[in-house]
């Protein structure tokens, strides 16, 4: 059961990077959040990244996972980073890169 979580919440966070990253969303929401930042500053560009959006979206995930019982805490940073790395194999694998 445990590896259903981990490949179902690296799953969940890629999605949730991908809707951050690169989608407008529900009245516009995500693509205001990445406007919010001044331009050139990290924070702008890290908001369109979705490999540093997963990092953050997958410790959510995890977090969520670990109160639902998935794992013990004590796993929690490494259930955290194999959840941000399954996002960015996700990313790597079906996202286009522009060249």
């Amino acid at each position: 059961m445990k590896f259903f979580y981990l490949v179902a919440g690296g799953l969940a966070a890629y999605r949730l990077a991908l809707l951050i990253t690169k989608e407008d969303g529900p009245f516009r929401l995500f693509l205001k959040l990445r406007k919010l930042p001044p331009e050139n500053s990290p924070a702008r560009e890290g908001l369109s990244c979705e490999w540093c959006v997963s990092v953050w979206v997958s410790a959510v995930v995890a977090t969520y996972l670990w109160w639902l019982g998935a794992f013990p805490g004590r796993e929690w940073p490494i259930q955290w980073l194999a959840l941000s790395a399954i996002a960015v194999i996700c990313n790597q694998q079906w996202t286009q890169q522009s060249k």
